[in-house]
């Protein structure tokens, strides 16, 4: 079985871009010009040549090539893509090759690449989670820091107490403040740390 370089010479010896154009469609005149589809004009600017190997050429765009680069650019086609829709379109009947089966390495990656993305995000669920328990215990420690507070306040303290009052209100503006952080993070912000 010939490869992929042999298929396509043999495609450019028996298919002229003159006749892939006939069958696209483009209705190239007797000299082989017509309106090329890759740009916008009035007056046909793209040559099709009917000797096989010359291919096409568009003198308003400057782009060129053979029948397989006129196939691949105007269906938006890969090599192999294009050498199948010729075949197909002109019953050639080319010994054709499957397509390359991805190798082992290849496939490794790609199921790694895969995982990892897959990875990714599940440790963002996670982590988005745990911000969210982390700043719903921080309101609850806040809310009980100042229940006590408020009932420290209603009474007289004494010297010790009222140093042990002093703590706790440090603590409760840190829980605060802990919880503005992890808000900022619950919705999206940078990462905690």
């Amino acid at each position: 079985m010939p490869d992929i370089r042999g298929l396509a010479a043999e495609i450019k010896d028996r298919v002229s871009s003159w006749e892939m154009g006939v069958q696209m469609g483009l209705a190239p005149d007797r000299n082989g010009y017509c309106k090329c589809p890759f740009h916008t004009e009035k007056t046909g600017s793209l040559r099709l040549y009917k000797q096989g190997r010359r291919g096409w050429y568009c003198y308003g765009c400057h782009e060129g090539g053979s029948v397989l680069d006129l196939v691949m650019k105007y269906y938006q086609l890969d090599l192999w893509g294009a050498i199948l829709h010729i075949d197909a379109a002109f019953h050639l009947a080319l010994p054709l090759l499957p397509p390359k089966p991805m190798a082992a390495k290849e496939k490794r990656e790609m199921d790694f690449r895969r995982w990892l993305d897959q990875s990714k995000r599940e440790t963002e669920e996670q982590y988005q989670k745990a911000v969210l328990e982390a700043y719903w215990l921080a309101g609850d420690l806040y809310n009980q820091i100042d229940v006590e507070l408020r009932s420290r306040a209603l009474r007289g303290l004494s010297e010790a107490e009222n140093e042990n009052f002093w703590r706790l209100v440090r603590l409760r503006e840190d829980t605060r403040d802990a919880m503005e952080d992890l808000a900022v993070y619950a919705i999206g912000g940078d990462k905690v740390g």
